[in-house]
């Protein structure tokens, strides 16, 4: 889980991050990605890479937590938002639970607090990474995404000796969408699109997406090489992948 830190004290984003160092070393599967003193940068940061929890403070110049969580949560409301606020802030905890808030911890911030915020918004972000791993064909046209790319895969020569040991077709066919599943599970910006599958075709289309050019083509390179790498060692059966052209779309946030 990728962490974008945001706040306008750098001793702050430093002692949080050495916080995130330590959840990390517990075992915690959390990485910090880049912290940034304002809400405009942390936007800009987030067109650039993918971001997981944002961990913010409320009071800022400029952009505060408040807006920040508002345009985060329009434009990609599967990201976690962590607010940090002061003892008599409860009217901005108030509104930010309503503006979509993940979570609220009081400043000065104490680890276990952090520690526990933390395990909870990761338990929450893998299972809401989950309910994404299947989109119907008009939700991934419709995710607001800079780059977006389709990939249509399915195993060859069903008709050969070794791919008669499996008996039916379906039955290759399933461990397929399986391998594809596993691997969609430990990637973000992959799913498979639902509404496309057919057993009888043996045809599986995935939708990738992301922040840029360079990020959507590495995802779609390491994605068919790990689907690949397993099948052709396990299954030996022949496979072949064919990729969209990428479709580029400005980013939503205003």
């Amino acid at each position: 889980m990728k962490v974008l830190i945001v706040d306008d004290e750098q001793e702050i984003r430093e002692g949080i991050s050495l916080m995130f160092e330590q959840l990390r070393a517990e075992g915690v599967p959390v990485e910090v990605a880049a912290d940034c003193a304002d809400g405009m940068d942390a936007l800009e940061k987030m067109t650039s890479f993918d971001v997981h929890l944002v961990i913010s403070d409320v009071r800022m110049p400029g952009m505060d937590g408040l807006k920040l969580t508002e345009l985060i949560k329009s434009a990609c409301p599967h990201v976690q938002v962590i607010l940090l606020t002061g003892h008599d802030d409860f009217d901005y905890v108030q509104q930010a639970l309503r503006l979509g808030a993940d979570d609220y911890l009081l400043k000065p911030l104490l680890f276990p607090d952090l520690k526990t915020s933390v395990k909870k918004t990761v338990q929450k972000y893998e299972q809401t990474r989950k309910q994404h791993l299947y989109r119907s064909l008009e939700q991934f046209v419709q995710l607001e995404a800079p780059c977006k790319l389709i990939i249509a895969g399915d195993p060859d020569e069903l008709t050969n000796e070794r791919a008669q040991r499996f008996g039916q077709p379906q039955l290759l066919f399933w461990l397929f969408y399986k391998v594809i599943s596993e691997v969609i599970e430990q990637m973000p910006g992959v799913c498979i699109i639902q509404d496309t599958i057919r057993r009888e075709s043996s045809n599986i289309v995935i939708g990738i997406y992301a922040h840029s050019h360079e990020e959507i083509l590495q995802a779609a390179d390491r994605f068919i090489m790990t689907v690949m790498e397993f099948w052709t060692d396990k299954i030996r059966i022949p496979m072949s992948f064919g990729i969209s052209a990428i479709k580029r779309e400005t980013p939503a946030y205003t």
